[in-house]
């Protein structure tokens, strides 16, 4: 069987690379994906543990090691210029979602603060996810750089300072030391009530 093709360099993420052709499907992996799509009822493989019939942007999961839940479906915003995405999240939240993923990276975390101002929809009904890249340099920086996502996402200018649902380390290609250092300023962000969970 023919391997699937790669995706083109310019539609990936920076830090998503393709898998060699040898690792992108298995002749198991492929035979039970295709009996599926093209015949659900009599796959011999049972993958309805991985599927959901009913699903719907307000279907949501729990988050490991977390008393919260998220959507399960949300809506990314990588490569939304800052001049369409506002935009692009308010027509989002319009049709249904009630998830927004965005990321230091992405240069629009503030775009998708504003979008969420600007739905009137109330903030507790909207989950938000960010993304730390790179570590500062020091604990402090780093929980600084932290710190500003939160800003920038739900609390420039209002009296009371808002809070992230979900904030993650973006890669673990920073080693170690640099990991450890995201990670501290994740948890002091969590004991500030700032970020609701992190992974």
């Amino acid at each position: 069987m023919p391997s699937l093709p790669a995706a083109p360099q310019s539609q990936l993420h920076p830090h998503h690379q393709p898998l060699p052709a040898e690792f992108q499907t298995t002749d198991k992996g492929r035979a039970a994906a295709e009996g599926h799509y093209h015949n659900p009822q009599s796959s011999s493989t049972n993958m309805s543990s991985t599927t959901d019939d009913n699903l719907s942007l307000t279907s949501t999961l729990p988050i490991p090691r977390s008393s919260h839940t998220m959507p399960r479906l949300g809506f990314g915003i990588y490569n939304s210029p800052a001049s369409i995405c506002i935009n692009s999240c308010l027509t989002a939240l319009r049709s249904g979602y009630r998830h927004i993923d965005s990321a230091q990276y992405y240069a629009n975390e503030r775009e998708m603060g504003a979008a969420v101002r600007q739905s009137g929809i109330p903030r507790s009904q909207i989950f938000l996810t960010t993304k730390i890249l790179s570590a500062a340099g020091s604990p402090e920086k780093t929980y600084q750089k932290c710190l500003d996502s939160v800003r920038k996402i739900d609390g420039e200018g209002e009296e009371e300072e808002g809070y992230v649902d979900l904030f993650l380390i973006h890669s673990p290609s920073g080693g170690k030391e640099a990991i450890r250092e995201m990670w501290q300023a994740l948890e002091r962000l969590v004991q500030e009530g700032k970020v609701r969970s992190i992974g």
